[in-house]
């Protein structure tokens, strides 16, 4: 499953229909820039509307920003989609809460508002308790480089979805845009219905009516989800068109107090590759409302999670509207529920190539009675590598690796080969967070006085990948951006950090995720 990318590509999931979407690169300017370009289907023609603000590196003021719609609008270059409208803001943090409100209606071109060093730490604008605009009926949007803070809604009144790339959006309420996020961090966010895409993003401390959608759905892939506090993390319901999807790739969803992690009503779920661990709440309940619907858990890692019912609920009506119920080549182990699986229903339930143990109300019980020892189905311990610290890898040896295949999310790899066996056998005082990461590591070690700290990341092979430090004071505190000592961007997998002061020595490791 894939979404647009950032060159305007569209690349979506076989059942999902999506719109094209302009855009154009980045410019790194200190002004306020409109930049009309049509794309003709043989050759380019160009037409251009322009402010120019003088702003001495000073925030620009909310009027001036009106004035700039209000003139493109009063000079109208075109319509989308082969038109955009590009405002590139100069980097001081905007705080004066003005920026914010802004009519966005009847545009007829895509706007594409982005920072001049696309680094949303540069460029913050406080919505000062409102919607950063508001909108009538279609109206392309793109955001990029740019942290949202303190408002409600974000835009109000569309009817496609925004496009956001490598954006922060902090303490904004009630949600209800569809959203396409690339590489965002979401922190205290509540999403009140829409449609979600998202890849490479963290989601974390969101609160109230957090991920409702009806007719509508979220499509993760190489997301972490995490510290959650809602009824559902993702509440998805098919009024009867068939067209609500929940759908998480290669996506880690940790520490969330929900009544349910996955709420499906009519909806399609498919889990593929996810690791859910050290959750409360019920982690998938399903409910029938007559639609032809797809429940699929694969390659997952189901570990850690307390409730006080079933761990997965499905209950299906007596048409059998279910087209399939599979658990296939996933971990379910240490949990503490009623059962792991408790399913009613006509369409059988297929479990194939996956361990259930250690469970607090039995492992083969329930729905899933008779199951264990045929197609491939265990009942051991699955030897994660470090469990109580929430890491769900594989150690060497572990049964999870059967002819069928491994099991679980993660492959099997607790160490790296190559590094020190000093460092490699040490679980010392280096602190790396988050683990999993889709995109910057904090790295954070306290030495006994101040000191030259050097730290290295090793790959799975061994090879040294970076090298970075530097001299301060006993709380030493490192950024990894995930890249390599060439800049270039290193691809999703496990890594081993070593630190030493030169006398002493401490690792960790981390999971990147893509």
């Amino acid at each position: 499953m894939q979404y647009r990318d950032s060159r305007g590509a569209t690349q979506v999931p076989e059942d999902i229909v999506e719109r094209d979407r302009g855009a154009t690169n980045p410019r790194r300017l200190c002004l306020l820039i409109f930049t009309v370009v049509f794309l003709g289907s043989i050759h380019a023609s160009f037409a251009r509307a322009t402010v120019l603000l003088e702003t001495s590196g000073a925030p620009v003021p909310v009027t001036d920003l009106a004035a700039a719609m209000d003139d493109l609008r009063a000079h109208p270059p075109g319509s989308a989609p082969f038109y955009t409208g590009t405002v590139t803001l100069p980097d001081p943090v905007y705080e004066n809460g003005g920026n914010s409100d802004l009519d966005l209606t009847g545009l007829g071109f895509t706007l594409r508002v982005q920072s001049a060093g696309n680094d949303p730490t540069d460029c913050r604008l406080n919505l000062g308790g409102n919607a950063f605009g508001h909108a009538a009926g279609p109206t392309d949007i793109v955001l990029s480089g740019i942290e949202l803070h303190d408002g409600v809604h974000l835009v109000t009144g569309l009817t496609y979805e925004m496009l956001l790339e490598d954006c922060i959006l902090r303490n904004i309420q009630d949600v209800e845009s569809s959203m396409v996020l690339e590489r965002c961090h979401l922190d205290g966010v509540e999403l009140a219905g829409g449609n979600i895409f998202a890849s490479e993003s963290t989601i974390e401390n969101g609160g109230g009516s957090f991920g409702e959608a009806t007719d509508a759905g979220f499509y993760l892939t190489d997301c972490v989800v995490r510290n959650i506090t809602a009824p559902f993390l993702f509440h998805a319901y098919d009024f009867g068109f068939n067209t609500t999807s929940v759908i998480l790739q290669r996506t880690v969803i940790q520490g969330c107090d929900v009544d349910a992690l996955i709420r499906s009503e009519g909806a399609n779920v498919r889990l593929e590759d996810v690791a859910i661990v050290g959750n409360d709440g019920i982690v998938l309940d399903y409910a029938s409302n007559g639609l032809p619907t797809h429940l699929v858990v694969t390659h997952c890692t189901i570990a850690d999670n307390r409730g006080t019912g079933p761990l997965i609920q499905a209950a299906e009506d007596e048409f059998g509207d279910l087209l399939d119920f599979r658990i296939e080549r996933s971990i379910v182990a240490f949990n503490d529920a009623t059962v792991p699986v408790d399913y009613s229903g006509v369409t059988p339930l297929v479990v194939q190539c996956s361990d259930v143990f250690g469970n607090s109300g039995g492992d083969y019980v329930g729905s899933l009675a008779g199951y264990e020892g045929i197609d491939g189905n265990i009942s051991t311990d699955p030897l994660f590598c470090h469990f109580d610290a929430g890491d769900v890898y594989l150690s060497e040896g572990s049964p999870a690796d059967a002819d069928c295949g491994v099991m679980g999310a993660y492959p099997i790899g607790c160490e790296i080969s190559g590094a020190p066996e000093s460092v490699a056998q040490s679980m010392s005082p280096l602190q790396v967070w988050p683990s999993p990461a889709s995109g910057a590591v904090w790295l954070s070690w306290d030495v006994p006085s101040p000191a030259s700290v050097r730290v290295t990341i090793f790959d799975l092979s061994g090879r040294t990948v970076r090298h970075f430090g530097g001299v301060g004071e006993p709380a030493m505190r490192f950024l990894w951006d995930g890249r390599d000592d060439a800049g270039r961007l290193l691809p999703a997998g496990r890594y081993w950090i070593r630190a030493t002061d030169g006398t002493r020595q401490s690792g960790a490791g981390v999971t990147r995720i893509r």
